[in-house]
């Protein structure tokens, strides 16, 4: 029935996708269950491959939990994780790791509020520690990282820009003052005794000075014939053009080989069989509806398909499988979830179920 449902509603909005992706992409309806793991339990809304999908809380044995939203097996939206040891995440998930807006609180009664990336604290944020301190500001791979206030318990502040962790640097130290020094008590005036008048003899005259010297005669330098400068250039030469760049020669870009369809190897026992993924059989294959029946044919000679179809995950892990005659689905067609376990199988009779 999954194959013939999603076949019938993608015919009615008249979308041309290959038979082998309605026959195996996953359908948005999903429903109540309680699945058992090897680690814990969950219980929530599953889709139609029975993977964790919309609402529901997974508690591991040693008592940890989880409640919130799940996209496709993952933690995905908002979702509270509480741990054994009483630590406390409640926030934004984004497949599987904390990343947007949340909080932490740890049981010493420290917490943090701000976004988180990958599960660390990445962006602006504030923590306040058991003991009253308090930073607010900006936050990197788990570290303070940039522009921040520390608040501590007394009310003092450390204001600056913080690097991996570090603090800002602080202010050079007041240099001490210099201590006045101790000078001995100048003497008595009265006790010193008058010193005596200074005679002052005047100096001899100066000597005359004695008469200037010859002036030398200059011999002459003999006469050196100037070098006559080079001619100008020519007017052809001023305007002539410059010599053109040798062209750079065009290296040639090889065109990107196109990618080959995949095969179908046959089995050894008279039969066709495709293996691949969805979007490979959406590039083999093609849909036509022709009396009501979806007739499946190979794009490159335009023949119906006769064999069997092995659809494959991204992972490679066994998606579904079904048998086709003359591009109709004709015999058993399953389908699989990720464990490997069967979740649906029907029996086609040339293009239909039998209660058609």
């Amino acid at each position: 029935m999954l194959f013939y449902d999603l076949m019938k509603g993608l015919y009615f909005v008249h979308v041309p996708l290959a038979t082998m992706a309605l026959l195996l992409s996953c359908c948005n309806s999903s429903k109540q269950a309680t699945v058992d793991f090897a680690d814990g339990r969950y219980e929530g809304m599953v889709d139609r491959s029975g993977r964790k999908h919309g609402m529901g809380t997974y508690a591991w044995k040693d008592e940890s939990k989880y409640e919130g939203q799940f996209e496709k097996d993952a933690r995905h939206g908002r979702g509270r994780f509480t741990w054994k040891s009483g630590e406390v995440y409640e926030g934004a998930y984004l497949n599987g790791k904390r990343t947007g807006r949340g909080s932490y609180k740890w049981t010493d009664g420290s917490g943090y509020v701000g976004a988180f990336l990958n599960g660390k604290r990445h962006g602006e944020g504030t923590f306040v520690s058991a003991n009253g301190v308090r930073y607010q500001g900006n936050w990197s791979n788990d570290l303070q990282d940039g522009e921040g206030i520390l608040t501590r318990s007394d009310g003092t502040k450390l204001v600056g820009r913080w690097q991996a962790g570090k603090p800002p640097a602080l202010p050079e130290p007041l240099p001490e003052p210099s201590t006045v020094p101790v000078l001995p008590a100048p003497p008595d005036p009265k006790l010193i005794p008058p010193t005596p008048p200074v005679v002052v003899e005047p100096l001899p005259p100066p000597a005359p000075p004695p008469p200037p010297p010859f002036p030398e005669i200059p011999t002459p330098s003999p006469t050196i014939d100037p070098v006559p400068p080079p001619p100008p250039p020519s007017v052809a030469e001023v305007f002539a053009p410059l010599p053109k760049p040798p062209p750079t020669p065009l290296v040639p870009v090889p065109a990107p080989e196109p990618k080959p369809l995949p095969t179908a190897p046959a089995t050894g026992e008279n039969e066709v069989v495709w293996r691949g993924t969805t979007s490979q059989a959406e590039n083999y294959f093609e849909n036509q509806v022709i009396g009501g029946i979806d007739i499946v044919h190979i794009k490159k000679t335009g023949q119906p398909f006769t064999g069997k179809f092995v659809i494959l995950r991204d992972s490679g892990s066994l998606k579904g499988m079904a048998s086709l005659v003359n591009g109709k689905l004709h015999g058993e067609e399953v389908v699989y979830d990720n464990a490997g376990n069967v979740i649906e199988r029907n029996n086609w009779q040339n293009g239909r179920l039998p209660e058609e």
